[in-house]
């Protein structure tokens, strides 16, 4: 990845993708008004991660059908929220119970489940802070901190790696930090956002394939679900 050919190939590779129609936000056009704008990125964020985002939007629009506000979702047992999220969402168990420690972890550091914390923050500090939320993986902090607070980050997730690897940029056994942190010292300030979203685009290609020597994600497959009947939770 640190080689001059590498670089290279990058942009290469971005001017290729260049007229990639950004991705748009995921917030519904009459949002419910106890949504809050930046929670929910972190919830999208967490739910694009190792996943296409069709998959995600799908799944942010069953969880806010299946609970009264986020801090509900805090409450919700890890098979609830995998029932939301639906049979065969990529990493459904592993991504229940990391949505469940984030939220509940900003529950405890500030008595109620918001980011105002980092909208006030300067950029170091609100980096840091999403980085040191419970169950949040990298390529979510990263994400969010890109498009809530216009930080300077490349979310890489495994997806995102195995396509750079496809294009000959980093190798398919690289990591998604390691290739995350190498980006972000080859994209200017300010490119970094049309670099995710052109990426991201073009990994969400139903047909792309892993790379020859990478790992594809598990349990990648889609299926339509409708959540599963709730056990009643009450607010903490």
């Amino acid at each position: 990845m640190t080689t001059p050919d590498a670089a290279k190939k990058l942009a290469t590779l971005l001017k290729k993708l260049k007229g990639v129609t950004p991705l748009p936000e995921p917030l519904p056009e009459h949002a419910p008004s106890w949504l809050d704008p930046a929670v929910e990125e972190l919830v999208f964020s967490m739910l694009v991660w190792e996943a296409r985002t069709p998959q995600a939007r799908e799944a942010i629009h069953r969880i806010r059908a299946g609970v009264v506000d986020y801090n509900e979702l805090r409450v919700c047992f890890p098979e609830e929220i995998r029932a939301m999220l639906g049979e065969r969402y990529p990493r459904g168990a592993e991504r229940a119970a990391r949505l469940r420690a984030a939220l509940n972890d900003l529950y405890k550091r500030e008595h109620r489940v918001t980011l105002q914390a980092v909208l006030t923050a300067g950029k170091r500090d609100a980096r840091q802070y999403l980085e040191t939320l419970d169950g949040v993986p990298p390529f979510a902090a990263a994400r969010t901190f890109l498009v809530l607070c216009a930080g300077h980050a490349a979310p890489v997730d495994e997806r995102i790696r195995n396509l750079l690897a496809e294009e000959g940029v980093v190798a398919p056994t690289d990591e998604p930090e390691a290739v995350s942190s190498w980006l972000e010292r080859q994209l200017k300030a300010g490119d970094a956002a049309n670099a995710y979203s052109a990426l991201q685009a073009a990994a969400d290609e139903p047909a792309r394939k892993p790379a020859k020597g990478a790992k594809e994600p598990r349990n990648s497959g889609e299926k339509p679900a409708r959540a599963a009947p709730r056990k009643k939770a009450g607010k903490g």
